[in-house]
């Protein structure tokens, strides 16, 4: 199926043809950063980890191409990561980007991506059927339950009722017991031959292979031999060239950044290490030159989701310590002999804080943020039932708030975020049918469209400004306690006059003389 037939299929052209008809009379504007024809608008993104629900990230990028937004620097972690990679390798920065990685996208089956050994690859497709995990818990609890309800009572009866005709229930009773050790030692036995083996039963090298083919099919712009994007210096000759770009209104105090600056940002977990990685600015400490990595190779670190694909594991050169601390303040004199990544969404699922920049309190362009969720974003209280809903909820704690402290700090980046609601798509289903990928790709589109109605680039920049106004009140109130009067008498306090001018504008709403 073609990109333009899978988007008419999908009726995320109707979505689109509603937003314009919408726009027609009204100002469309979401940025101060512009092309040099004034016709496109820039903005940073950043695209959540979600697995297959990826399509839904296509789906709302269609819908902001199509409304003439381009993105200037990318960040993104597993389905993110993938998604960002091959927005930075499709044409040039002003191109239309969804239809070529729609091409990608639907030329490959999902299935082929299962590439573990048979049993293996058996157990991932049973997992990525949609209830799988909590039907097995809830079948293997009963049974066992029983199990063991059985042989304890036959041995009951045994010892109470010493009866000759009675003794093959004692045995049966035997017999149960050691078959339930024999699982049970037979599960561990599997599960250190799993870990030995990667923390999953599929391998991502068939996913490999597919990115690495896909990167490769696109040129480095403006090179005179038309060379196909290979490794990382390659595509950074590609992705940092000059941007022709031009400010809204002009100001002498903003320039339009021009292209040597753009950012990629991709998230992984090193695990021997226990830290953060954000590649391609820390390449060095993995790789000697960057002619020897492949841009797949970053976004297959990022995207190995624990207990399902095999972790990326690479043999680390012992040269590597200076790189080591200059990144990560590495506080050892050896380093690990291998290194091990496993899915950046372990920790940084939605990594917003990349594009904060100090240096342009009132920002040039906005940060868009696409969310992939289970709801429409709202908060919800988690249901203590069991031990398994314990450990679950503690889990998504631990994973989600690296990224829920910088909003928590930083509210107006919020304002630039949309949530898509995948209820009753199971994002690990790789044997979709190309009608629920089309109902995926859709939702996208519409989320996409209710965002841009509703965002505001005006009060964006404003609250982006507060929240910077708001740090500096905390210095007055560090912990929430201290009232008017106690403000007024800590400004008042101040000599310089200049610097007492500047926390009555902080204060003014608080504070009046």
């Amino acid at each position: 199926m073609s990109p333009k037939e899978f988007i008419v299929k999908s009726k995320a052209e109707d979505t689109l043809k509603e937003l314009q008809h919408y726009f027609e009379n009204k100002a469309f504007i979401v940025s101060d950063v512009l092309s040099k024809d004034g016709k496109l608008q820039y903005a940073d993104l950043v695209q959540e980890g979600g697995t297959l629900w990826g399509f839904a990230l296509i789906g709302y990028i269609y819908i902001l191409e199509e409304m003439g937004i381009r993105f200037y620097s990318m960040a993104g972690t597993s389905a993110g990561a993938i998604n960002t990679m091959l927005l930075a390798v499709a044409g040039k920065a002003d191109d239309k980007k969804h239809p070529q990685i729609l091409e990608h996208i639907l030329n490959v089956r999902l299935t082929d991506f299962l590439d573990g050994s048979p049993i293996q690859s058996i157990l991932a497709k049973l997992v990525s059927r949609k209830g799988f995990i909590n039907n097995f818990v809830y079948i293997t609890r009963w049974i066992i339950m029983l199990f063991l309800a059985f042989a304890i009572s036959a041995f009951l009866i045994n010892m109470i009722i010493p009866h000759v005709a009675l003794r093959p229930l004692n045995l049966v009773s035997l017999i149960l017991l050691v078959i339930i050790i024999s699982i049970f030692l037979s599960i561990l036995i599997k599960l250190k031959d799993f870990i030995g083996k990667g923390y999953g039963p599929i391998r991502g090298a068939k996913f490999h292979e597919w990115l690495k083919d896909s990167i490769e099919k696109h040129h480095i712009h403006n090179d005179p031999k038309n060379n196909n994007i290979k490794n990382l210096a390659d595509f950074n000759d590609h992705f940092s060239h000059h941007l022709d770009l031009k400010m809204r209104q002009n100001d002498l105090n903003k320039v339009p950044p021009n292209g040597s600056d753009r950012m990629i940002t991709i998230i992984t977990c090193e695990i021997s290490s226990k830290r953060k990685i954000t590649f391609p600015k820390m390449w060095d400490m993995f790789w000697d030159k960057p002619e020897h990595v492949h841009p797949a190779d970053l976004v297959r670190a990022s995207m190995s989701i624990p207990f399902f694909f095999k972790f990326y594991e690479l043999t680390l050169p012992q040269d590597k310590i200076s790189a080591w601390k200059n990144h990560i303040q590495w506080n050892n004199k050896y380093l690990p002999n291998t290194v091990r990544f496993v899915d950046g969404g372990a920790i940084s699922n939605f990594p917003l804080n990349v594009f904060q920049n100090p240096n342009y309190p009132e920002p040039r362009m906005p940060t868009f943020g696409v969310r992939l969720s289970s709801n429409d974003g709202n908060d919800e209280i988690s249901k203590l039932n069991s031990i398994l809903d314990y450990i679950k909820t503690l889990v998504s704690m631990i994973r989600g708030y690296y990224d829920k402290d910088f909003e928590l700090n930083n509210p107006a980046f919020i304002l630039g975020v949309k949530y898509i609601n995948l209820e009753g798509h199971n994002s690990l289903n790789f044997f979709m049918s190309e009608d629920e990928k089309m109902k995926i790709f859709k939702k996208g589109a519409d989320s996409a469209a209710v965002f841009l109605k509703d965002f505001d680039w005006v009060v964006y920049k404003r609250e982006r400004i507060n929240d910077i106004e708001n740090k500096k009140k905390i210095s007055f109130n560090p912990n929430g306690l201290n009232d008017q009067a106690k403000i007024k008498s800590l400004i008042e306090n101040i000599s310089s006059d200049s610097e007492k001018q500047e926390i009555h504008k902080l204060f003014k709403n608080e504070y009046k003389d």
